[in-house]
């Protein structure tokens, strides 16, 4: 399961889709803001954990109703993206993730830490926009805006050193996939 939380500007182009629960620990935990680059809508949902960021440029009002899905397989497409050097995985991957976002919660919240690297990501994107002139237009465009700041160094107060999301983004999955390996699960082979 996930459990995206959304910052309240997110949440008011969401708000049929809301609901209220407690942190499941066992959740992979995302959080989510909407900003407006190039006056258009974009979304930035990150991880927890990896500080992985996926960008979700010039979304529309139809875009917000269907986001659960929109978010789903852009997991799945970044979860397989990632992990693109352990070839033989790509179809173990893209169950998994698929596996792990069968149920998406989306309810209000926020993390002042993870916010600040949100609104890091979003200063980024913003200058890449102006920069070419535009937003991405695909997903492929997307994910290699996003790869710039997935590669960035980042720091949480927990954490000794700095690491690359990427990286660790890349790491839960494949361990995930060996864990999820080692048990025999089914929908995995």
């Amino acid at each position: 399961m996930i459990q995206l939380h959304v910052s309240k500007t997110l949440a008011s182009d969401l708000k049929p889709f809301l609901i209220e629960a407690s942190v499941d620990p066992q959740a992979m935990q995302w959080y989510a803001h909407r900003v407006l680059i190039l006056r258009r809508k974009c979304v930035i949902a990150m991880e927890l954990n990896s500080r992985y960021a996926i960008l979700f440029p010039a979304l529309v009002k139809k875009d917000f109703k269907e986001f659960s899905e929109i978010f789903r397989m852009r997991l799945v497409n970044e979860a397989v993206s990632v992990c693109a050097k352990a070839e033989p995985a790509t179809e173990k991957i893209a169950a998994l993730a698929l596996l792990i976002s069968e149920q998406i919660q989306i309810h209000p919240g926020s993390d002042r830490s993870v916010q600040a690297h949100i609104n890091d990501v979003a200063r980024e994107l913003d200058w890449m926009a102006r920069d070419i002139g535009r937003l991405p237009e695909t997903n492929e465009e997307a994910f290699g805006f996003g790869l710039r700041v997935n590669l960035s160094y980042r720091r949480r107060k927990q954490d000794k050193d700095y690491f690359i999301p990427f990286e660790r983004f890349r790491e839960f999955w494949l361990g995930a996939l060996k864990f999820m390996d080692s048990r025999g699960h089914e929908p995995l082979h």
